[in-house]
């Protein structure tokens, strides 16, 4: 239904204002993941592809369809039940403690066998990969 009537300029005011304040939110969010990914990649020396080809790609794949059924439910039931939002993130919670385990698992069966090759390294000396002997905090294949 079309309306005549003039939109409201405070109100979409208010709407843009909320739409940026989240698009802030979203962007502080992004950027701490980051920090967090250096800091373990400086700490431990390296990083393991959770998307690389293999069983834990399975995981990955199921924790992501998890997510989306999860907050898809949690966002549709949210205007008719308050604190349904909330039920969903102890549910992703949950899922996200039995998914880790369940890649730990897969991950450490897979090292166990020789088969990770999909190693990310990083060198704590500042030297690319493959040049010199190694530092302290490399991985060595």
């Amino acid at each position: 239904m079309e309306s005549h009537e003039a939109p409201d300029r405070a109100a979409a005011a208010a709407q843009l204002d909320a739409l940026r304040a989240d698009r802030e939110a979203l962007a502080a969010f992004l950027l701490c993941l980051r920090g967090m990914m250096a800091l373990y990649r400086r700490l431990t020396g390296f990083w393991v592809d959770g998307f690389r080809r293999g069983p834990t790609r399975r995981a990955i794949v199921v924790w992501v369809v998890v997510v989306l059924a999860v907050l898809g439910a949690g966002f549709a039931v949210e205007s008719h039940w308050r604190g349904a939002m909330v039920v969903a993130g102890a549910v992703l919670g949950i899922g996200l403690v039995l998914v880790n385990q369940w890649w730990a698992r897969i991950y450490v069966a897979e090292a166990a066998r020789g088969d990770v090759t999909e190693l990310v390294r990083f060198r704590t000396d500042g030297a690319p990969p493959g040049a010199g002997p190694a530092s302290a905090g490399e991985a060595v294949p």
